[in-house]
């Protein structure tokens, strides 16, 4: 789930990412095994770091969503706002599960929520505030540059060549933090 997303938490249902990455590759391989053809996996969901992107690659993701990572850029679609108590400029994020975004669009189609009952729904996303971080290209550029020193660092040329050969071990704390 994504950062403004708390299904799992609040209903006890859904899957995190890296498991399901895997689990649908699977499938995805099989059925172009079969085929010949491919289907496109993209990694939706608490994407903040290059080190989340080459993980999700190793996991067969092809394409990949950035929504609070690109929410506080220039080009996203909410107008940053100044906060007085963290004396910065920030922007707002809401989760599309959330009470806020379920009231505002209840009667529409993607929860089949009728006006009268909205207010008894129980929130699937939050919203928050994050920093303010300016035109959108720098924040691209700075995951494309920490995505080629992951590869680089790991052995690989190309993002092709570490989806095809990137082995992803389970992280250890300590390893993180640089103990042995």
């Amino acid at each position: 789930s994504g950062e403004v997303c708390i299904t799992t938490e609040s209903l006890g249902i859904g899957r995190a990412l890296g498991s399901s990455l895997r689990d649908v590759s699977r499938v995805v391989l099989d059925y172009r095994k079969k085929t010949g053809r491919h289907i496109g996996i993209i990694a939706d969901g608490g994407l903040k770091s290059p080190a989340h992107i080459i993980g999700a690659g190793m996991l067969s993701a092809d394409a990949f969503m950035f929504g609070s990572l690109l929410a506080g850029v220039d080009e996203s679609p909410k107008e940053e706002d100044w906060d007085q108590d963290r004396g910065m400029l920030v922007k707002k994020v809401r989760g599309m599960g959330s009470a806020e975004v379920i009231q505002e669009r209840a009667g529409g189609n993607r929860y089949s929520i009728d006006k009268n009952t909205a207010s008894e729904r129980f929130p699937e996303g939050i919203v928050k505030v994050i920093p303010y971080s300016g035109k959108g290209e720098k924040t691209i550029r700075k995951l494309f540059t920490g995505v080629k020193q992951g590869m680089h660092g790991l052995g690989h040329k190309s993002f092709k060549e570490l989806t095809r050969d990137g082995i992803l071990y389970p992280a250890r704390r300590a390893a993180s933090k640089g103990s042995l």
